[in-house]
């Protein structure tokens, strides 16, 4: 309309190029199919009302036929690459939110002080990024079974227990969004280490939300990062158990080197007093007898001593 008001002012060239720039404006706010049939459109919109001879499809000049064809090359050129930039725009800032999450989520977990205040961090980042509820399951050291931790937002059914058994055993995705139990609700993702699953992440979106391959890729990268928290937990709880067991052995030794210089002593004198007494004279026979029972009291004593020590180690003593 706009074109036929300012047709006595413009030129039918003129009008031709506010056809394009229409064009070049649509393919900022659209996808590539819009402005490619907007381009078709609008190029037969200005032969068909303003290119001489009027309310036809064809064309009087060479060199109108000349530019039309090039108005439509540039219209569908320009489209197309407007339609690229905006199509790697959106892409580029995909990428940037996918890195600012993983950043977040290592800045939480490097501040949490245990494997507990890291899982909350981690689950609540994932709830609020996916707008999902989320769980995790951790292996047990034999790897026999997954126990939920309590900071998930998901309540398991036996179906999506059983989904997350399957990943964990074959250390593959299954459930929602996969070839593999598809009917599940939840996304079940494995906490690979090395050769082992040490867990299971959980994603559940709402029924009719969809995640991107970026947003499931993102899930992933959560998955791993919150398997590397779970395996440096455990590498460091076994250090502490090896600690601890080199400092029990050490106490061991102390233990048997002193009772055995405390259960010499009182048997040297059982052996001395022993050899002498059949040679010793009556003074020193009742010297003898003295030392005996001493050392017997003594041994006595460091015997029972061991004794409750048994019986506080099994429990029966208090």
């Amino acid at each position: 309309f706009v074109g036929w008001w300012a047709k006595p002012y413009l030129g039918y060239l003129a009008i031709g190029l506010v056809y394009l720039l229409a064009v070049i404006a649509l393919s900022l706010r659209t996808g590539r199919w819009p402005v490619l049939m907007a381009g078709v459109v609008s190029a037969l919109t200005w032969n068909f009302l303003f290119i001489p001879p009027l309310f036809t499809f064809s064309i009087g000049k060479f060199e109108d036929g000349m530019m039309f064809g090039a108005y439509f090359v540039v219209a569908l050129i320009a489209g197309q690459l407007t339609a690229r930039i905006r199509a790697q725009e959106r892409h580029e800032r995909r990428r940037e939110e996918r890195a600012t999450a993983l950043l977040q989520l290592t800045q939480a977990l490097s501040a949490a002080q245990s494997l507990d205040d890291a899982v909350f961090a981690a689950l609540r980042q994932a709830d609020a990024l996916f707008g999902a509820q989320t769980a995790l399951l951790l292996a047990d050291e034999g790897q026999q079974e997954l126990t939920p931790h309590y900071a998930g937002s998901l309540t398991l059914s036996d179906k999506e227990r059983g989904a997350a058994e399957w990943a964990r055993r074959n250390r593959k995705r299954a459930g929602r969004f996969t070839d593999t139990l598809p009917a599940v609700e939840g996304l079940h993702v494995p906490l690979v280490r090395e050769r082992a699953a040490l867990g299971v992440f959980v994603v559940r979106v709402p029924a009719d939300t969809v995640l991107t391959l970026g947003q499931r890729d993102l899930v992933e990268s959560f998955a791993a990062q919150l398997a590397i928290v779970v395996e440096s937990e455990r590498l460091r709880a076994a250090g502490e158990r090896e600690k601890l067991l080199a400092e029990s052995e050490k106490l061991h030794r102390a233990l048997l080197d002193g009772v055995s210089h405390e259960l010499k002593t009182p048997l040297a004198v059982l052996s001395s007093a022993v050899e002498n007494l059949p040679t010793a004279s009556e003074a020193m026979r009742e010297r003898l007898v003295e030392e005996i029972r001493v050392a017997t009291r003594r041994l006595l004593r460091l015997v029972n001593n061991l004794l409750d020590q048994t019986r506080l180690e099994s429990g029966a003593l208090k």
